[in-house]
């Protein structure tokens, strides 16, 4: 009885001593004190630009809601293909041609923490459906041959582009061919360290 009272106790103290390890890492945690407060940021972005738009549970959902929303007749693009998974998404709601657009040699210049230049580079490129094309190179590179074959208004825009500079690029080049109707759905908007300064200060 004796010893099984001091096990639980060790054990007690253990735990105990555990947590307490815990809370003092969490609090001397910069990157999460950094999402923290990014949270907030993007918290206080929708309550002053957006307080009545509706959430959604994942980004497929946000996606199927975007690409309901389409009305004028034009191209479907989507900047940053990496594994092919949304882009298959998006084909399997839309029988329009889809163009997708990445260098398929990962970022070109470094992100963020944990995501340098070269993350999420791929070894071969992705299966996708028969209406999916896929151009492979960096966006400056491929997006001129693509104006020249498509030079319609863009009805629906995906941008998983990450980066300022690569969203930029995107919205320099096709400018002219995003008009009112455009729906442009982005990946990384906000809610993450810096989010100011990547595709939300492009847009």
């Amino acid at each position: 009885m004796l010893a099984s009272l001091q096990i639980r106790f060790r054990n007690s103290v253990h735990r105990t001593s555990y947590i307490y390890q815990t809370m003092q890492d969490i609090h001397k945690d910069i990157e999460l004190a950094r999402q923290r407060r990014a949270v907030g940021e993007a918290a206080e972005f929708v309550d002053c630009h957006m307080p009545n738009v509706r959430s959604h549970p994942d980004r497929f959902s946000l996606m199927e809601t975007s690409l309901q929303r389409v009305s004028i007749k034009g191209s479907y693009c989507e900047f940053g293909v990496y594994q092919g998974e949304m882009i298959r998404f998006i084909a399997s709601k839309s029988q329009e041609q889809i163009h997708g657009f990445d260098s398929f040699e990962g970022l070109p210049e470094k992100w963020r923490d944990r995501w340098d230049k070269g993350a999420f580079k791929m070894g071969a490129l992705p299966q996708v459906p028969s209406h999916v094309r896929l151009y492979k190179g960096w966006f400056h590179e491929t997006i001129p041959s693509f104006k020249k074959d498509h030079p319609e208004p863009i009805a629906f825009v995906h941008v998983d582009a990450d980066l300022y500079s690569s969203t930029k690029t995107v919205f320099d080049m096709l400018g002219d061919q995003i008009v009112a109707g455009t729906v442009i759905q982005f990946d990384e908007f906000f809610n993450f360290p810096g989010w100011t300064e990547g595709e939300y200060k492009a847009f």
